[in-house]
């Protein structure tokens, strides 16, 4: 059996950050998609990732204080976005890899805040019927663990503490985002495992 099947109990792990044009997902747009895999080498590190800009779909509203966050020109012809029914194929094909490599059958998301963007990607596959091989309620989530560890769930103050380098100016990208989630997860994960080893051996 996979160590990483293993590990999550028959599930793998998939660290995933979103970008949207608000906080309502039946109303405003998934614009921006980053996911990264995990491997198992002596400990839990980044493998391949995927990432994709999001046309938003017909209707979707815009908060101006979200677009001001994030940055998205949503109409920006250089964003070579595509529509949220093709990414979430193409995000099915990478999870799909992922199960294959590990022989399981469902994929556990990772994320800070991650219920925020789970919601944002149920509401995409009702919209389009492409249903990802995921766990639907069942997640991990950095911002618990960032409270537990060091009584911070601000992605910035916890990444900070655990000594993992952060740019300010590349943050709220989805792709950059989802690299220091990933970083941050295996930090967290990696740590959990080394006192385990150390009760062990004592």
């Amino acid at each position: 059996m996979s160590k990483i099947k293993k590990m999550f109990n028959g599930l793998v792990p998939i660290v995933i950050d979103c970008e949207m044009s608000g906080v309502d997902p039946s109303k405003h747009a998934l614009l921006e998609v980053a996911a990264y895999a995990l491997e198992y080498n002596n400990e839990l590190c980044l493998a391949e990732h995927y990432h994709q800009h999001v046309n938003p779909f017909p209707g979707a509203l815009f908060d101006q204080q979200a677009m001001e966050i994030n940055g998205i020109i949503a109409d920006h012809p250089l964003r070579f976005a595509i529509d949220e029914h093709t990414m979430l194929e193409q995000l099915n094909e990478f999870i799909h890899k992922q199960l294959t490599i590990h022989g399981a059958n469902r994929a556990i998301l990772v994320g800070h805040n991650i219920h925020f963007d789970l919601a944002f990607l149920t509401a995409a596959q009702e919209r389009t019927g492409v249903k990802l091989r995921i766990h639907h309620f069942c997640v991990l989530d950095t911002a618990t663990l960032g409270m537990l560890f060091f009584s911070q769930s601000v992605l910035a103050k916890i990444i900070k503490k655990a000594g993992i380098q952060f740019d300010p100016n590349l943050a709220h990208g989805a792709l950059y985002d989802a690299k220091k989630t990933a970083e941050l997860f295996c930090y967290f994960f990696n740590r959990g495992l080394l006192e385990n080893r150390k009760e062990k051996s004592d």
